[in-house]
């Protein structure tokens, strides 16, 4: 094992992160290589910089003039440089302050300073790289984003444990979850993952829900169980009913026991309409940690970010600065989110006014882009296709769900969308 990645150890020894860290999270480590080199001469070298591999001219990195045409309003660092690999040090400040305004639960609860990630799959990667080993088990609801799978399952070799998402009134199903983690106890080591506003059900939980939630966790940390919760924030802020929970669960978990490790990933890609830019961010928080726990978590996620992506979207890190700086951002903001309400309504009203011989019906939801159904009496995937020669794409899951994506329909579409899906749903059953 590399020397770096043994003091990084040494310094993380008897914590939660310690304790979870996967083989590879074990070994990782960011080297003092030419990055570490380059930072160090761009502090120091005051003469001439020859470390880094940009074509640089008159100090600026070269940009090719119809790039600059392109981007009038962005100057050549802030266009096509590299960025550190950790992300943009103002960005990383500013995102921490968003944190901190969207999540009063938090506090003053200690954390680590958000790192850039690729977009929230790569930061789902990241930690999957360092914290899940081959034949892990990896506890999550039964109604997931098929992405999971594809990181954990197909390059971490982790087994996907689910329970059933809701229970029979419709709540989020804590006691299953209780039951799950019981379960896989004698592990002493648990990751759980969590999305809300949820993919593909439109769940976020009440804030009943959120409190029983964070007490069976902090039950399960004090029968001796170390957990990484991961909490998916992909769809954050998109909430639509009075007595959901609006805050991330990180914000009640970053304090609640020294055997909670809470990671938190979320970005700009769907709370700020930026798909395409591809910057999220990951956010650790446990009871006891120091900061000098947090920097060594956060050399070593470097580590790991160098040796796959090397670094983040320069241009969609700075667009992001001057997004969250500009005056009219969150009135903006608020305008899309009550048009995301409004789109939710009219798919509420849709679904009030569903036939009541329909073989479909609706699961829970009141929170970020979609609705699903549960197909009783008929096959989710031939709904698809049947669906989809009628010019209708939806999502079927599990041949038993479809899931319906009324956040990218206008709003006077909404309701013949949904006729016909109900229509063509019963027609099946007839058949």
């Amino acid at each position: 094992m590399n020397q770096l990645a043994r003091e990084l150890n040494a310094q993380l020894e008897g914590t939660v992160i310690a304790r979870l860290l996967s083989g590879y999270g074990l070994r990782s480590y960011f080297p003092k290589g030419i990055v570490a080199q380059s930072a160090e001469a761009k502090q120091r070298a005051d003469r001439y910089n020859a470390t880094v591999g940009m074509a640089y001219s008159g100090g600026e990195p070269v940009m090719l003039p119809a790039v600059r045409e392109l981007l009038p309003h962005f100057t050549p660092s802030e266009a096509v440089a590299y960025s550190p690999t950790p992300g943009n040090p103002k960005l990383r400040d500013l995102w921490a302050s968003e944190i901190a305004a969207k999540n009063p639960s938090l506090g003053q609860a200690s954390h680590s300073r958000p790192v850039v990630t690729a977009g929230l799959t790569n930061g789902i990667f990241q930690l999957a790289e360092l914290f899940v080993d081959p034949g892990d088990s990896v506890v999550m609801p039964d109604l997931f984003w098929g992405n999971y799978r594809l990181i954990l399952e197909g390059r971490n070799e982790a087994r996907l444990t689910t329970f059933e998402f809701f229970t029979a009134g419709g709540e989020f199903n804590v006691a299953g979850l209780a039951e799950m983690l019981e379960r896989h106890r004698e592990n002493g080591k648990i990751v759980l993952l969590v999305n809300f506003p949820n993919n593909p059900a439109g769940y976020a939980p009440t804030r009943s829900d959120a409190d029983r939630l964070v007490e069976a966790l902090r039950a399960e940390a004090e029968a001796g169980t170390d957990l990484l919760v991961i909490c998916d924030d992909a769809y954050f802020g998109l909430f639509y009913e009075d007595d959901t929970f609006t805050e991330s669960l990180f914000a009640r978990l970053a304090g609640a026991h020294e055997r909670i490790l809470v990671a938190k990933v979320d970005g700009a890609t769907k709370e700020d309409y930026l798909w395409g830019m591809r910057v999220g961010f990951i956010t650790i928080a446990a009871r006891g940690l120091e900061p000098r726990h947090y920097e060594a978590f956060e050399k070593k996620l470097t580590g790991s970010i160098r040796a796959s992506v090397s670094n983040s979207n320069t241009l969609g890190q700075n667009l992001l600065i001057r997004l969250l700086e500009h005056p009219e951002y969150r009135r903006q903001k608020e305008i899309q989110r009550e048009e995301m309400l409004a789109r939710f309504r009219a798919m509420r009203q849709a679904i009030a006014s569903m036939p009541g011989d329909t073989p479909l019906r609706a699961l829970p939801c009141n929170a970020g882009y979609f609705v699903s159904f549960d197909c009783r009496k008929l096959d989710a995937e031939q709904l698809r296709l049947t669906l989809l020669d009628r010019g209708i794409g939806t999502i079927s899951i599990q041949n038993r769900y479809l899931r319906v994506a009324f956040a990218s329909v206008d709003r006077d579409e909404i309701e013949p969308l949904f006729g016909e899906i109900f229509d063509t749903a019963r027609e099946l059953a007839e058949a």
